[in-house]
């Protein structure tokens, strides 16, 4: 008797304590105001980010899905509702009764946020493309234009840079204009406009030199760099400078050294002698930055009427001051010099390091450099 009067206290006090958490719930709308301030505030804040963004999802699944559906009969929930499957949310058949709910305004928004929870880009493109990023609710506008342009790309390029314009207006300061500042840099750097490439990479670096994806477009800047670097001519060279202001000078030095290396490999010895010419101009550049710039400067000049002195300034360097791969590519401009004829290859020792696949990957290249510049020639 007193094990089952204990059974169905336990029972009573757990119901109760679930009635209790019920009607303590937050309303869809205040979790998705959190949701939006944690994920945009990412930029300063990384600490704890994916935990606080797990527990504000999980928060609102458990809400709405222990909900009858009349939670949607609130415009702000059934906008909450659009914002969150736009941020990554995970959609619930049992929440589309919200559409049903929805004016017909809301429902494109409605409509095309569901088809991209599910996956089917195409529609949700259809349906959310009729509505204006700029006249959409504050919470709706800014993630709206950063769907939109990522499912315009890459077939309509222009198109998503529109929109990724309109998020830096329409979310100063957060992590989505971060984002669409850091996309239209990749987006315009494979385009000729180079004025807009160095623009749009200023402002990046200048406002966003503190932010935990910092690395990764730093290492994507370098790419791209180089690839408006190569082919440009003197002018445009001096207009891409503009993009390393923000940049220390050691920073700088080691950039040029990134151009004048890729340059080189790719057979661009104007580009390769630019370069070099940017490094000796810092002014105070030696050790080893001093040395992979000499050795830049000699594999040019390999291919000039100066070829007899590169090749001495290439055998007398100070091999403890390349890297395995500089050394390597010493190696292999020597060998590359002697196919050439005139002077028999100097030798200062053997390469440093024994990764030969190393040496065969730089040889590989040289040849290829050489053979665009026998058919230039």
């Amino acid at each position: 008797m007193r094990r089952g009067f204990a059974l169905g206290a336990g029972v009573a006090l757990a119901a109760s304590a679930a009635a209790h958490a019920g009607a303590h719930a937050r309303p869809p709308y205040a979790i998705v105001r959190d949701l939006q301030a944690a994920q945009d505030g990412l930029v300063a804040e990384a600490a704890a980010r994916d935990a606080r963004q797990g527990a504000l999802f999980r928060e609102f699944s458990d809400t709405a899905g222990s909900d009858d559906g009349t939670v949607w009969r609130a415009a702000r929930n059934r906008r909450a509702l659009a914002a969150y499957l736009l941020r990554g949310g995970t959609a619930s058949p049992a929440w589309e009764n919200a559409a049903d709910l929805a004016t017909p305004d809301e429902r494109p928004l409605l409509l095309g946020a569901f088809a991209l929870a599910k996956g089917k880009n195409l529609d949700a493109l259809k349906l959310l493309a009729v509505i204006d990023p700029r006249t959409a609710p504050p919470e709706i506008g800014a993630i709206l234009a950063f769907v939109l342009a990522r499912l315009n790309r890459p077939e309509h390029e222009k198109e998503a840079v529109r929109y990724l314009s309109l998020v830096c207006l329409l979310a100063p300061g957060t992590l989505l204009e971060e984002a669409a500042l850091r996309q239209q840099v990749f987006i315009v750097s494979d385009t000729a406009d180079t004025d807009r490439f160095v623009s749009l990479s200023r402002r990046y670096m200048l406002r966003f030199s503190h932010s935990n994806y910092f690395a990764n477009f730093r290492s994507r800047f370098e790419t791209s760099f180089v690839r408006a670097w190569m082919g440009a001519d003197d002018p445009q060279r001096s207009s891409l400078e503009l993009a390393l202001s923000s940049l220390t000078s050691d920073e700088r030095t080691t950039m040029y050294l990134v151009l004048a290396r890729e340059a080189l490999l790719a057979g661009d010895i104007g580009g390769c002698r630019a370069a070099v010419q940017r490094v000796r101009a810092m002014g105070s550049v030696n050790g080893a930055a001093a040395a992979r710039a000499a050795l830049y400067e000699a594999i040019g000049d390999i291919f000039s009427l100066h070829r007899d002195a590169a090749v001495h300034a290439l055998g007398g360097m100070d091999v403890r001051l390349l890297d395995q791969v500089d050394e390597a590519l010493r190696q292999s401009a020597l060998a590359l010099a002697a196919s050439i004829g005139r002077v028999e290859p100097a030798s200062s020792g053997p390469a440093q390091g024994d990764d030969n696949a190393v040496a065969a990957l730089v040889g590989a290249r040289l040849r290829a450099a050489d053979a665009f510049l026998d058919s230039s020639r």
